[in-house]
């Protein structure tokens, strides 16, 4: 249903691209969710803040992706979900590791 609303606003005239997201634009955080980094089982409690986003939410926003690529559609619908994190994130958790390939996860 959030697909045929983003393309509705898309195909809307004078309209250029649409996206949609969980959240507004920052400094809001979205949900704040424990989240969990395979390669750093010793960081136990972490939170972060967690948006659900369309592919298409970053280039609606200018928001550049500075190391790897936005995730497709078929991507999203798969079990195992992509994300893509920001610098803080990396800064905070990821400090002196690679974020690509990277398993973070939402534990239920």
């Amino acid at each position: 249903k959030f697909e045929a609303v983003r393309q509705a606003v898309a195909s809307a005239p004078g309209v250029e691209q649409a996206g949609i997201s969980t959240t507004w634009l920052p400094p809001m955080q979205g949900f704040v969710d424990k989240v969990e980094i395979e390669s750093k089982p010793d960081l136990t409690g972490i939170q972060a803040g967690l948006v659900l986003t369309s592919p298409e939410t970053f280039a609606t926003l200018g928001v550049p992706v500075l190391q790897g690529r936005v995730f497709t559609e078929s991507e999203m619908m798969r079990p195992a979900h992509v994300a893509l994190v920001n610098q803080t994130f990396v800064r905070k958790f990821l400090a002196g590791t690679d974020p690509m390939g990277q398993h973070v996860r939402a534990p239920a």
